[in-house]
């Protein structure tokens, strides 16, 4: 145990302690919780090297970091004084996570010149307070990155907006998709890094696939959650049976920006008519039959209209429209379906 002198104070119901100590020292106590694809206990951004290297050489040239660096102890590995001016923390690492100021320590750590650092510990933080410390304090001033701040949505303690639990529904069946070895998903959608060609990141897909599953307007809102995620897959597997050339592609179109984002634009019309047709079934195969009406579309046609939502829009319209024009659509039914 090392026992270092500090101040405690309270802040509503969070118990914390303040003190200095080493970079080095501190990086030995303390892990960065790095968030991974996969893993659902973890919360932070990823580290950058090329960050880590600037803030050492910072350091080297004679500057100061002057901001604290947050953590939380956990209970076991830390004792507070009874007259809370000092505490004892467990040593050989592990002793808590590092919530805000990751960079800043590791680069620190690295740096030849030794340097103390300002600390503030949180104590008795559980994984999810600790969330809610970490997107609290980096939402607004740092602007965590969409997709992480909807990875971690699911673990927020907060009271949820319907528009923040259709998000978290999303996330919930990405989640589930990108895990189903056979599925069309399989380890296609990221959060942690930018997408690479065949796959998606995690904001765009929740973006879309919200739409679908709110609670008050959703064309899926009454499928029930199970199914929802089985419809989307059902989805996309019709289309890799339709569209084999573009789906098969190394860049698909599908699992493109704007590919994606027509394709569930059309999702609500396609899943319609397929109901329409079939007495509420949209399985794989009846999709399918459903999009086979339209397999000569010219996905070609869908270069010539830019970026953005307003491309997904024009592109989502012309499957529709083709559609319609083959077989006419009616409105929307959201019973209960077999999938």
């Amino acid at each position: 145990m090392k026992k270092i002198p500090c101040i405690s104070i309270k802040q509503a119901k969070y118990n914390m302690v303040m003190f200095a100590l080493s970079a080095k020292e501190l990086n030995k106590l303390v892990e960065v919780n790095r968030r991974e694809e996969g893993k659902k206990d973890t919360y932070q951004r990823s580290l950058l090297s090329t960050r880590i290297d600037s803030i050492a050489r910072f350091i080297d040239g004679g500057n100061a970091i002057p901001t604290n660096i947050v953590i939380a102890l956990d209970d076991g590995k830390a004792t507070l004084a009874a007259n809370g001016q000092s505490i004892q923390i467990a040593t050989g690492g592990g002793a808590g996570w590092v919530i805000d100021g990751q960079h800043r320590l590791n680069g620190a750590a690295v740096a030849q010149q030794e340097i103390m650092l300002c600390v503030t510990a949180f104590l008795g933080l559980s994984v999810p307070e600790q969330i809610n410390q970490f997107v609290t304090i980096n939402k607004e001033a740092k602007k965590v990155p969409t997709s992480l701040y909807l990875d971690l949505l699911p673990d927020l303690n907060i009271t949820k907006t319907i528009a923040d639990q259709a998000n978290e529904r999303a996330v919930d069946i990405a989640e589930s998709l990108k895990c189903d070895e056979m599925g069309p998903f399989y380890n296609k959608i990221v959060s942690l890094k930018s997408p690479g060609k065949g796959e998606l990141s995690l904001t765009q897909f929740v973006r879309k696939v919200a739409k679908l599953v709110h609670k008050t307007h959703g064309v899926l809102r009454n499928a029930g959650e199970p199914n929802q995620t089985k419809l989307i897959a059902n989805f996309y597997n019709a289309l890799k049976d339709v569209f084999p050339s573009e789906y098969n592609n190394s860049n698909s179109i599908f699992f493109r920006t704007i590919g994606f984002g027509a394709m569930l634009n059309a999702f609500p019309t396609v899943y319609n008519e397929t109901l329409k047709r079939t007495g509420k079934k949209a399985t794989r195969s009846e999709l399918s039959q459903t999009l086979k009406n339209i397999e000569d579309f010219a996905f070609a046609d869908w270069s010539q209209m830019g970026t953005g939502s307003a491309a997904e829009i024009l592109a989502g319209k012309a499957i529709c429209d083709r559609l319609n024009e083959v077989l006419g659509v009616e409105g929307e039914s959201t019973d209960q379906i077999e999938v």
